[in-house]
């Protein structure tokens, strides 16, 4: 189990759980981090032992050993997904009432229900709902402001909607099992196939689960897809095939949540196919119903924002990214979980379009938004935001300011930047560092060997990569261009 879920986490997970595991620096967390290193490079239980131990060379305490690294992993889930997740909100709020039972306040315990449940209807989380109804039943008559017959009638109705949800469930994860297999023994992998040969196995074909059971399947395949980087033209079609059923079923007008992460889900698709002629043709349909549901969602309106955002970027629309993202923001002002990343696409915008009054006012907004940053983006996001800021700074010819920030990047991710993961942001500190001190340092020929052999690594993906890219950067320095052409160029070579 250890193993398989070592090998699930992705890069940006495997590097914060690395800080994590030296968040409280003794013998017991390197020789964990140790563990966890030779087990992501398949390294032989005898060869580790071996490594490990030089006394006590017993499979008793490298279980020992093994165990601690599992709760450890499972200490790192919990807190890496309770920021973000509004499932563990409502545990979170659950918890809270229970503990004011135990105290008998039961008017307070009885306010923490309600912000839970109405989180769970929201969210269509009908398993926490149901437990709430019950403890909600449990209050005396005169504390609860819902009576017994209404409470008895939502239990019974998010019971059945739980049974529904829980059979979708259960055949999307089938589905997903049977994508994963199909990639990894690297078959032509024929999505439409594997959901018609499921609903047909377990009879439901002609179900009125099928629609909620078909999006269920289609969402785990997209993100089973894109967690193997195998993303192509198929799977596009594949998704444009589902909607159109899916739209033919009116699953999407009872469910427009849905029908927004639908259409979120397949942009994503389209932006690391390149496909931007498609995606503008789809983001008309998204804009509509974004539109339609005004801020009902505003995390959807945000999504929807970033992904117009990524559009305009590519197709050399600095000016009307900067306007789409300035039209939310002034409508979700206060929002600040959803504000953040916003605010810096809006400043990266403003620095493409030559504007550094603006891109420095913007990025300042977030100046004071680490803890925040680094429960929802992630430390690697942080430390990419950190250097966008000195980035835009240094275009200001604010080199001293750069040069202090620098060193204080240092010392606050000294601890990430020691590891592997993050060589790639530890070379580009130290070329811009030099650039920042000495911009003539691009006439040195070491230089200039330091700084192609950093610019020629390919390997980050352009698409998802730091908000002002570094390879980009460096190139248009070198190259005495302008940034914003060189990343066109660079996105265009995919």
């Amino acid at each position: 189990m250890l193993n398989n879920i070592i090998f699930s986490l992705n890069r940006e997970e495997n590097r914060d759980f690395r800080t994590f595991l030296l968040s409280n620096p003794n013998r017991l967390a390197k020789k964990r981090l140790q563990l966890f290193d030779l087990l992501k490079a398949k390294t032989k239980q005898t060869a580790i032992i071996d490594i490990l131990y030089q006394t006590n060379k017993t499979p008793g305490a490298y279980n020992e050993l093994k165990n601690s690294l599992l709760k450890q992993l499972e200490k790192f889930i919990l807190l890496k997904n309770s920021s973000k997740n509004q499932w563990f909100e409502v545990i979170k709020l659950i918890s809270t009432a229970e503990f004011l039972a135990y105290k008998n306040l039961q008017k307070e315990r009885l306010k923490y229900l309600y912000r839970a449940k109405k989180i769970c209807d929201a969210q269509n989380f009908y398993a926490l709902s149901s437990i709430i109804n019950i403890k909600q039943l449990k209050s005396t008559a005169a504390q609860n402001k819902y009576t017994l017959e209404q409470l008895t009638k939502q239990y019974k109705q998010d019971f059945k909607l739980l049974t529904q949800t829980n059979n979708a469930s259960l055949v999307a994860e089938i589905a997903r099992e049977e994508l994963q297999l199909s990639l990894s023994n690297q078959s032509k992998t024929n999505a439409n196939e594997i959901i018609n040969n499921i609903l047909k196995e377990h009879n439901l074909k002609n179900n009125n689960q099928s629609p909620q059971i078909i999006y269920e399947m289609v969402i785990v395949m997209y993100r089973t897809t894109l967690a193997n980087g195998q993303v192509n033209k198929e799977f596009e079609q594949f998704l444009a095939e589902k909607h159109l059923e899916l739209k033919r079923y009116g699953f999407f007008e009872q469910n427009p949540n849905a029908h927004l992460m639908y259409y979120f889900s397949w942009s994503i698709i389209l932006i690391f196919n390149n496909n931007f002629t498609k995606l503008n043709f789809l983001l008309k349909e998204y804009s509509h119903e974004v539109k339609k549901h005004d801020l009902t969602f505003a995390h959807q309106s945000s999504f929807y924002i970033n992904i117009t955002y990524s559009n305009f970027i590519y197709n050399n629309q600095n000016k009307q990214a900067i306007d789409s993202i300035n039209e939310l923001l002034n409508k979700i002002e206060g929002k600040k979980y959803y504000t953040d990343l916003l605010y810096l696409n809006l400043a990266v915008a403003y620095y493409q379009e030559h504007d550094l009054d603006n891109a420095i006012l913007t990025i300042n907004k977030i100046q004071k938004t680490d803890n925040r940053f680094k429960k929802t983006l992630g430390i690697g996001t942080l430390l990419t935001k950190d250097l966008a800021e000195c980035i835009i700074h240094h275009e200001a010819k604010n080199y001293l300011y750069v040069e202090n920030r620098l060193s204080a990047i240092k010392r606050k991710f000294k601890n990430i930047l020691k590891l592997n993961d993050y060589l790639y942001e530890l070379k580009f500190i130290k070329i811009f560092a030099q650039l920042n001190n000495n911009p003539k340092v691009i006439g040195i020929e070491s230089f200039k060997n330091e700084a192609k052999q950093f610019t020629s690594n390919k390997d980050i993906n352009m698409i998802e990569s730091e908000p002002i890219n570094f390879r980009a950067f460096i190139t248009s320095k070198m190259e005495g261009r302008d940034y914003y052409i060189v990343y066109l160029e660079m996105i265009r070579e995919k």
